[in-house]
């Protein structure tokens, strides 16, 4: 959980500061090297009946404290200390990744 600079949805061109838990895509031996990484974000699930081919719901059995849906439409890149300066919460199972990067492909290919 970080505090992320994510682009304003009310349409200010400057990016708003939100405290959000995300999911790190990139590990291994390089990972110590990186200096920008590459992250997708996850939000609260508000019950809206499921997730979407582009998301994935984590649960309290992944280690997150209440429902949570991962959107893997957007995936950005921030800097590693934004995220070293966080607070660590969970690493997801290799399954649960898999899915993530099913859902990211998904993702990306919305038009």
């Amino acid at each position: 959980m970080a505090d992320i600079p994510l682009p304003n949805r009310q349409g200010r061109s400057q990016p708003q500061v939100r405290r959000k838990v995300a999911v790190v895509l990139q590990g291994g031996e390089l990972f110590a090297a990186a200096t920008d990484v590459a992250v997708v974000i996850s939000s609260s699930d508000r019950g809206t009946g499921g997730a979407r081919p582009f998301e994935v719901l984590l649960d309290q059995q992944d280690g997150v404290d209440h429902d949570t849906i991962v959107d893997c439409r957007w995936p950005f890149t921030v800097p590693k200390g934004l995220l070293e300066r966080g607070e660590y919460k969970v690493t997801l199972s290799p399954e649960r990744m898999h899915q993530i990067s099913v859902a990211l492909v998904a993702g990306l290919e919305i038009r």
